[in-house]
Order: C-alpha cells, then structure tokens, then sequence
C-alpha cells in the first residue's frame, strides 16, 4: 500500500471510531457520565484529527504531485515503431551519466541498468542529418541540417531552439576555453546570449548581413571549428578559406591558404590546418609533389606553413580520421598500388608537429575513418540488440516481420545489405538470422513467402546495374530452402530472372523471366514457361512485380524498347497473372511509371515521376482486373496496401528541399470514398530522406503492413524502417 492509501486507511478507520464513541455518549442515562465521555471523547479525538490534517496536507502538497504528474518517454524499446538507422554516427557525448550518439535515424542514449531510448523527430529531433552534440550549460545541444534543439528537463523528446533566421546546415560548436556557443548556417553565423536566451549575428552591432555569402568576414556554412585560449578557426572544407577569430580585439580575419583545404586540428593547444596541395593531381604526380601541406597558427594569428611535413613527397594525399570518441589525432593515407591504407598519429613535441607511422589499414573502411566508427556502432550495436541498418521487406501469416540488415559502418545514402532475418513479431531484438553460403554484399536477397511462412530466400548477383533498374543481366540466381536458421540451394533458376518478386502457393512457385512468366513445380523442380495471350512482351529490363499470397501476380513492363527506363517512359502494358490457371493476361496499356501494390482485385500505380532529383510520385492511378480506373491526383512517396485493399500512403507535404527531406503526411485512401488522415501523432517521423534508390521502385517505395499490430512498415536508406499505427 502506497502512503496515499494508508493515510486514507487512516482517515476511514478513525472515522468509524469516532461514530461508535458519539453513539454511545448520545445514548446513556447519566449526563455525569455523558460529561465525562465527551471529554474522553475529545481527549482523544483532538490528536487523531490533527494526525489526519497532517497526512492530508502532506499527500496533497506533496505525494500528490508525484503521482499525478507522468513524464511521457520517448521509445525505449525497438518493439514500437522505429528500427533506426545507425551505421553511420556522426556525433557522440558523455552526458548525465548516459552515452548519447547522434545517427542518421535517431539521437540514442544509452545508460547502464536503462533501456536504450530513441529520440527521432517524432520527439523533436530537428530532421536532417546530425551535425553536433554539445553540453553548454547544463543543457544538451543538438544541431542537424534542418535545425538546432535542446532535450528537455524530462528527458521526453527535444525542443527546437528559435533561431530568427533560416537554419540549413546548421553547425553548432562549444567554444569551452570561453563557454561559449557558436552556430554556422549556410547563410551566417551566430553567438548564443546565455542571458536573453536568444541568437545574434557574431558582431555585437549586427552589421553582418544574415545574406553573407563567400567572400564574408565570418564563418559561414563552416564544417571544422577548433578553438585554443586565444584563437577560434573555422573553415568551409574543400575550400581555401580559414576564418581565424581572435579574443584579444573580437575581431574575425578571413585568410586563403592558397590551398584546398581539408581539415583543422588541435594538438596540446596548437592549431593546425592541412589541404591538399594544388599542384597534387592524382596517384601519378605521388613521388614528384607534395601531396598534403600543413599550417600551424601562431601567437598573431597567422598561418605559416610546417616547412618539414609541407616538403615530404613520400606520404599518399592525407585524410582526418573522423574520431567522435577517442581524441586522438590520426590522419589516414590511401595507398595508390593497393587498396591499403597507412595510418599515422600526430604528436606536437619540441615545438614541432610530427607523424609517426601506426601501421597498414588493410581493410575495406569508410572515408576518414580508421575502425573507430565500426567500434562505436558495435557498441550500440551491442546495448540495443538492433541492426545497425534494417529494411523491413515483409511479413508472414504471424506477423513476424522478415528483414535484410547491414552491420558495418556506411555513409553514403545507399546500404549494402549483408543479410536477411526474421523477427519475433516486430521486435527486431528477437530475430533469427540465416546463414547464407558465399553471399557477397550488396547481392539481392528477396524473401519467398508460401502459405504464409517465410520458405525460400532467393541470392541473386547483378552482372551489371548496381540498386536501380534490373537490366535482367544474372551472374547467379539460386533459390534457396530454409531449414530452421540454415539455408540449402534448393534450385539455380539458371539467370532467368527478371524483376526478383515471387509469388509462392499450392506447389508452385511464379515470377516474371527474362521474356516471360515462369513457374516451378516444388516437387518436380520442373520450370515451364506461361504461354503469352497477346503480343510478346519483353521482360528483360524495367519492371515493376507485386506478388500475391495466392500465388497470382500483377506485373507493369514498358512497352518499347529494352533499353526504356520507368522515369521516361509513359507507355506501359500491366498484366495480371493467374496462377491457378497459368494464364497471363493483358489489363492493358497505360502511362504509368510504377506499380506499388496490389490485392486479388486491385492494383495501384504511379502515373508519372516528373523530376527523379527530388524523388516524389505524381498521382495514384488504381486499376481492377478488368481495366477500370480510378483516380486520385496527389504527389506521393511511399504506398502500402492494407488486408482491406486500402492504400496507406505517405503523401508528399512539397516538392522541394528534397536534399534536407520532404514533410510528408499518411492517409488512409480507400479505393471509393473520401481519404481519411492519419493523426500525426501515430507516426515517429516527420521528414523523408530522399537518399534512397527510388528506381528500385517497388522494394523501397511500397509499405509492409502488419495485420496483428494493424501498422504499415515503410523504409527510408536515409532515417532507417519507421511503422505508421494505423
């Protein structure tokens, strides 16, 4: 019982005492004794009653609030609604006792004896790709592309700081000699008042223009900030521009080192820059320029150059590691006859810089990274029990969600997939992975499912193409049989593949070939081609599957050329094919550039896509399979069809600033009737990252839906697989 509870026990047991007492005065003969009972009476009723004043007023000042006041927390387990991308971290901090990690789909923290806690924008993550995690007094500061926020008091989710002006790539950095806060945008720079709790343009006058381009005074759209007692360097990457600000006048100097420059350094309080010398144009200048100079800033705060290290033309072009967690400084050096790497640690002794050679980096790593990324991601990796990356593909009879995986660290927008798993329902952390025998990344793995169970997993390697259009080009196609968590090559279905979608049922297993329909026969291992009921139709490259659980398949193929592509091509023929009856048959043609979904009765394509830079599909046409039209004119991203043949669709909010994210909202569109809008509440994320591979139309762009928690899974390479609660 809580003390809320027994003070009110409290309060109802002297209540009943109290009663019997008045009863019995009430009722006796003598009025001597009847004195004397309400004086024993009161004797004993004034401290009880001032016992229950007491515990009144305490619980109502003070326990009352505890129990009426909730904190409502972000995700803390991976069971809801967002499996967030993490293979790439791109800022980290120690703070309050907890490590917190800034990915590309999500700000995590992790604490031991907690659960991991997931903040995407959702909970106020401003979106866009990370830039910093601070801790300025007393607060946690977090900057990404789109914006600047700081986590709230409870910890529930973060709050977006009000900056007065455009933010776009956003760069805050903690000048923590001064304890102060700066930001960088892609059109000023600021000073953060701790006093009035407000943003101003560098100069105390603001003279500054908020418009300040290239040639600016102050850092603007800076990416490397370091700071020392007496000076503050910023610099644009990639550019011969270093902005040097000095304490002692408050004054910004902009300087150009003649160079490209690459990164700024501190070591012991020194400051150092490094580019790439102009004369350096490839491997083959190595042995006669110098590939990489050096800078050190000195007392006046000029840049000289560090004669010994700016002469050596024995060193590869030198790159900075990106350490987030060990402050170490390493530069990196690609060797130009091998695929190796030399590593080097830089030390400032004597007055002097120095690089001392640390060994050869043989593996496959990341741009400027030497294994510290592949670590950090390990270990949140470890805390979570999650892939690093996870795009959900698909679902079985129970709900358990089968998904490809990566976990090695990745930058770039497009992510090798290194395997496949299923999961216990939608928890990611209860999942079986299969074994795959000579699987390389980035080779296709598309999950075959028969009566509801997840039965073959088909392992194709492109001969050319990457992750966009299918050109029908096969080095390998092996269909293999689960086996619990091991897999066994039940068949090579010989490069006749086309688009790799399979529809499985009743002993027959269908997809589209290179020039046709083809089946197998489970038990015979027998593949027959379908007979074609009108003009041939030529599969080899640009189709788009959907594949239903009866074994029947809706297929969208161009009609024209071999070589057409979805985006320019505006005359399509779409099929449906029965399997029961192995026959294919012709809906008709149609402008379409791609089908994302389908029932028995209906399908729903794309009408055009009308600029591939940004992404975004331009109205939703469904048909039946007797070619009727339905029509719903919208710009649209992602699209799933629930058991009801409702589309649930991710509708584009705009069409421009696609390199941040689009906004974007979720309807219900029924296939008659009036669409009904999903409460933004239900869904984790706000922005669509654009990053991802929207030729590969149907697996990235078309939603799994999950018919026990009633939600649609939907993938972004950028944000991770986020579910809608429908």
């Amino acid at each position: 019982m809580d003390n809320k509870n027994k003070a009110s026990g409290n309060v109802e047991v002297t209540q009943n005492a109290l009663e019997s007492a008045l009863t019995t005065t009430v009722s006796g003969n003598s009025n001597k004794t009847s004195h004397r009972n309400i004086k024993r009476l009161l004797f004993i009723a004034l401290p009880v009653l001032l016992l229950i004043a007491g515990v009144t007023a305490y619980w109502f000042f003070t326990l009352r609030d505890t129990k009426t006041t909730p904190v409502v927390q972000p995700q803390t387990s991976n069971t809801g609604k967002v499996a967030p991308r993490f293979n790439a971290i791109n800022a980290y901090l120690s703070y309050q006792n907890a490590e917190w990690y800034a990915t590309p789909g999500a700000v995590i923290r992790i604490k031991n004896g907690d659960s991991p806690v997931y903040y995407t924008q959702g909970n106020g993550v401003p979106a866009g790709s990370p830039t910093a995690l601070i801790a300025h007094n007393n607060k946690l500061w977090l900057s990404t592309q789109e914006g600047v926020a700081t986590l709230k008091a409870d910890g529930s989710g973060f709050e977006t700081v009000e900056t007065g002006a455009m933010v776009e790539n956003a760069q805050l950095f903690h000048d923590e000699f001064a304890n102060k806060l700066y930001m960088s945008t892609s059109k000023a720079f600021y000073k953060y008042d701790d006093s009035t709790k407000t943003w101003k343009a560098h100069h105390e006058d603001n003279t500054i223009p908020l418009d300040a381009q290239e040639g600016a005074s102050i850092p603007v759209n800076a990416s490397d900030f370091q700071a020392n007692k007496d000076f503050i360097a910023a610099a644009r990457r990639y550019s011969s521009k270093v902005w040097v600000y000095n304490k002692a006048d408050s004054e910004w100097t902009l300087s150009d080192i003649g160079q490209n420059l690459m990164y700024i350094f501190k070591i012991d309080d020194q400051l150092f820059a490094m580019g790439q010398n102009n004369a350096y144009k490839s491997c083959a200048d190595e042995s006669n320029v110098t590939a990489t100079l050096f800078y050190k800033l000195d007392k006046s705060g000029a840049w000289q150059p560090v004669t010994g290290l700016s002469s050596d033309k024995t060193r590869p072009r030198l790159d900075l590691a990106h350490h987030l967690k060990d402050p170490a400084v390493v530069l990196l050096g690609s060797l130009c006859d091998s695929n190796e790497t030399v590593q080097y640690k830089a030390s400032f002794k004597n007055d002097t810089l120095e690089l001392k050679k640390n060994g050869i980096l043989s593996e496959d790593l990341e741009y400027y990274d030497d294994g510290e990324q592949q670590k950090l991601i390990n270990e949140i990796a470890k805390a979570t029990g999650l892939s690093p990356f996870i795009r959900v593909m698909a679902a079985d009879k129970d709900s358990n969600l089968i998904f490809s995986y990566a976990k090695t660290t990745n930058y770039s927008g497009f992510t090798g997939i290194e395997g496949l798993a299923i999961a216990k329902g939608s928890d990611f952390t209860q999942a079986t992975e299969f074994k795959i025998a000579n699987y390389k990344p980035y080779d296709a793995l598309v999950p075959v499912i028969c009566d509801g169970t997840l039965t073959y997993i088909f392992v194709g390697s492109y001969g050319s193409g990457h992750a966009g259009y299918r050109d029908g080009t096969w080095t390998k196609t092996q269909l293999l049989k689960l086996d619990a968590s091991k897999t066994e090559q039940f068949i090579d279905l010989q490069n006749d593949v086309g688009e790799p979608r399979f529809a499985c049922s009743k002993g027959k297993i269908n997809w589209v070939g290179k020039d046709t329909v083809k089946q197998l026969d489970v038990a015979s291992k027998a593949i027959t081609a379908v007979n074609r009921n009108s003009a041939p139709v030529d599969a080899i490259q640009t189709q788009s599957v959907w594949a239903l659980d009866n074994g029947d398949l809706w297929i969208l193929i161009p009609n024209g050329t071999a070589n057409a592509s979805i985006p320019e091509n505006t005359n399509t023929d779409l099929y449906y094919f029965v399997s029961a009856t192995r026959s294919l048959n012709k809906v008709g043609t149609y402008p379409s550039v791609g089908l994302l979904g389908g029932d028995r009765n209906h399908v729903w394509l794309a009408e055009s896509y009308p600029d591939r830079s940004y992404k975004v599909f331009q109205g939703v046409v469904i048909y039946d399979r007797a070619g009727k039209k339905t029509s719903k004119d919208m710009a649209f991203l992602r699209l799933g069809i629930n058991l009801n043949g409702d589309g649930i669709i991710a509708k584009a909010g705009s069409t421009t600033d696609a390199y941040l994210g689009l906004p974007f909202s979720v309807i219900r569109s029924p296939l008659s009737g009036s669409d009904e809008p999903i409460s933004k509440e239900r869904v984790p994320i706000r922005k669509l990252h654009l990053g991802i591979d929207a030729e590969d139309i149907v697996y990235n762009n078309s939603g799994v839906f999950d018919a026990q928690h009633n939600t649609m899974w939907f993938n972004d390479d950028n944000l991770g697989s986020f579910a809608v609660d429908l």
